[in-house]
């Protein structure tokens, strides 16, 4: 899958929940209802079965054009192609005043925290909510935010990121190398950009 649980800079496997909805099934609405139409016309005349055969060859030519067009604009988008980088960060021992800060300037709603480069933690700006900024100036970045992230290696594809975006209620994935570096990150952001850039697209495998 691609995913990974990132832990005080230690990565393990991920799996997606089973039960989640994940294959998406081409139909046409046409093939549906028209030969459901078909098979309730038996007790029909001859003459309007045989307008129910031409409509039901129509919509099976009208399915596989759909089919074969998918087909063909086929392009299976990964997360190198999407994440943006390079990634403002902040080290973990820096004051949380420090994130909120960078978030209001970029307008950013997720800052990765990193030690020597490495990813091991991730603070919103829902985490930095419950604080004055007061406090939050003698609060280092080590003592808010999960300890374990939900992160993605480079090439997972863009399916499954949103996928787990969508069960997990998350709004951001950082993107890993093999060794735990941070190499980009992806938000719903980035993926709403990608479908206004180029309209309708397969984002899966």
């Amino acid at each position: 899958m691609g995913l990974v649980i990132s832990k005080n800079g230690m990565i393990r496997d991920f799996a997606l929940p089973s039960e989640l909805p994940l294959r998406r099934v081409v139909k046409s609405h046409a093939k549906e209802t028209e030969f459901d139409d078909v098979l309730d016309s038996e007790d029909k005349d001859s003459k309007d079965r045989e307008h129910q055969r031409r409509r039901m060859k129509q919509a099976e030519l009208s399915y596989h054009k759909t089919e074969q067009n998918t087909q063909t604009s086929r392009h299976i988008w990964l997360a190198k192609e999407v994440m943006t980088r390079p990634v403002h960060t902040l080290d973990e021992k820096s004051s949380a005043i420090e994130a909120l800060e960078m978030m209001k300037k970029f307008l950013f709603h997720h800052v990765p925290v990193t030690r020597e480069g490495v990813l091991v933690g991730m603070v919103s700006d829902r985490d930095l909510l419950p604080y004055s900024e007061r406090e939050l100036r003698n609060m280092s970045l080590d003592q808010i935010g999960p300890k374990e992230i939900i992160a993605a290696k480079d090439n997972t594809d863009l399916r499954t990121i949103s996928a787990i975006m969508l069960s997990q209620g998350i709004s951001a994935i950082p993107i890993l190398s093999k060794t735990s570096l941070l190499l980009g990150i992806i938000t719903k952001s980035d993926i709403l950009r990608l479908v206004i850039k180029n309209g309708p697209f397969e984002i899966h495998v």
